[in-house]
């Protein structure tokens, strides 16, 4: 079962009110890394995304950048594509 990746997950065309969504989502040296593919309309305000395992995150970059991490954990995502990486 040569296919079957144990070190990331990845979700082509699905498709959405907002657009085909597409996204790849690893676990490297205990950080979450997401990659948004172009495709969907990002709402006015920005799409959040949170790590949901172990009740969120810390830190977080988008694009290489940081980002600000909300009191909930959550990295708001304001446009596609996206490389959004997370940590406790």
């Amino acid at each position: 079962m040569s296919w079957i990746r144990t070190d990331a997950f990845e979700v082509r065309a699905l498709p959405t009110p907002a657009g085909r969504l597409g996204y790849v989502v690893s676990l490297r040296d205990g950080k979450t890394e997401v990659r948004l593919d172009a495709g969907i309309e990002v709402p006015r305000g920005g799409s959040p995304s949170r790590r949901r395992d172990r009740g969120g995150c810390a830190h977080a970059t988008v694009n290489g950048k940081a980002a600000a991490v909300t009191s909930a954990g959550e990295v708001v995502v304001r446009a596609v594509p996206a490389t959004v990486v997370v940590w406790p």
